[in-house]
């Protein structure tokens, strides 16, 4: 009596364990369904979705820079000398930069493009009765607007002094001379980057939903609908206001030399000077990745499986209901008299997968096979026959 118990413990435990596992239903975000509702029935389903994402930015900057040098050999004298005089000055050298950057703004909003997204939603219509009119309907939008304002007032101001000259010998009993040494003046303004943006956003954000139409009754209609629309906006106003001032003064000049009794000579040095302003004002770049469209899979997982219209086999009878989608024809279930066919509608112009039970209703049959299995395991073991009333 007690393996009787055991056995028919087991039993119990592992039907309801294939009960449930055969039973699970894929989980949506919304879901829609339309399911055993009699004959000459007017059915309406309607799933809406809309989701809206808006980034705002502002950015303004005030900038101001100056950058002063001042490098001198020169001023020299020898003058009312005895003898020969001699002025020979160094070289001089003025280097000066002013470096600005300002309003740097990066959106990155990417879907990735993943092909496993869950359905958004999905609409079944199942088992209604004959003469039945039923909709069923799914609209999905979404908006995504990026609005972006940079300005941008930028001043830079250089301002160089370099002098090897204004040297002077004068009055001098012998030769005078004035040597005076080379100038190099080096000035760069940069200004990059100035109101640089990158946005980088998606134009297919959600996959498309799923919409079953199966066992309905005869003569019925089924009419499917499914809207996608992705909206993306991205605005940019960039404003810049750049002022470069560049004061400079270089001289190996304004030398004398007068009232001398021997030889008088003057030699002055080269100016060499460098300036280089680079500006990259106001630069933007937009990518809107369009990722291909994604058709969820069956609740069993796996690849998709192209819709079928199943057929009892044998007798005349007209049992199969139509269906539509998105305007265009689904189709009729041939079978039995007493049989009702299925259709599997299609969405916007794309095949839609075969939903069931798959791989679910493989595990129930699995676990039903290992309870008849243990229940004979049980019964040999017991030595003699469960007990009779």
């Amino acid at each position: 009596m007690k393996h009787t118990k055991v056995a028919i413990f087991s039993t119990i435990f592992f039907v309801t364990i294939a009960f449930f596992t055969a039973t699970v239903p894929l989980a949506y975000a919304d879901d829609a369904t339309i399911t055993d509702n009699g004959a000459i029935s007017n059915n309406n389903a309607n799933i809406n979705q809309s989701s809206a994402t808006t980034v705002q930015q502002s950015n303004t900057a005030s900038v101001t820079s100056t950058a002063t040098t001042t490098t001198s050999t020169g001023g020299n004298s020898a003058d009312a000398n005895n003898g020969n005089a001699t002025v020979t000055t160094g070289d001089a050298t003025s280097n000066a930069s002013v470096t600005t950057q300002a309003n740097t703004s990066t959106v990155t909003q990417d879907c990735g493009c993943s092909t496993t997204l869950t359905p958004a939603s999905a609409v079944i219509v199942t088992g209604n009765g004959e003469n039945s009119q039923n909709t069923a309907s799914i609209s999905q939008t979404s908006q995504t607007t990026v609005a972006i304002s940079n300005t941008a007032n930028v001043t830079n101001t250089i301002s160089t002094h370099a002098d090897t000259g204004n040297n002077s010998a004068n009055a001098n009993n012998g030769n005078s001379t004035i040597h005076t040494g080379n100038i190099t003046v080096n000035e760069t303004i940069v200004n990059n980057p100035i109101n640089n943006t990158i946005v980088t956003t998606s134009s297919n954000q959600s996959a498309n939903g799923l919409v079953k139409i199966a066992g309905n009754g005869a003569n019925s209609v089924t009419t499917s609908n499914q809207n996608n629309n992705t909206n993306v906006s991205v605005s940019i106003n960039n404003v810049s206001n750049v002022l470069n001032t560049s004061n400079l003064f270089a001289s190996s000049g304004n030398n004398t030399a007068s009232n001398n009794n021997g030889n008088v000579s003057i030699l002055t040095g080269n100016i060499l000077t460098n300036i280089a302003i680079n500006n990259a004002l106001n630069n933007s770049i937009v990518n809107v990745t369009c990722c291909p469209p994604t058709t969820p899979g069956h609740d069993g997982g796996g690849s998709q499986i192209p819709p079928t219209t199943t057929s009892n086999g044998g007798g005349n009878g007209n049992n199969g209901g139509s269906g539509s989608s998105g305007g265009s024809g689904g189709g009729s279930g041939g079978g039995s008299s007493s049989g009702a066919g299925s259709v599997l509608g299609a969405s916007t112009g794309s095949t839609l997968p075969i939903t069931g039970g798959g791989n679910w209703m493989a595990l129930g049959l699995f676990a039903n096979m290992l309870m008849l299995f243990f229940g004979v395991y049980l019964r040999l073991r017991s030595g003699r026959a469960p007990a009779t009333c």
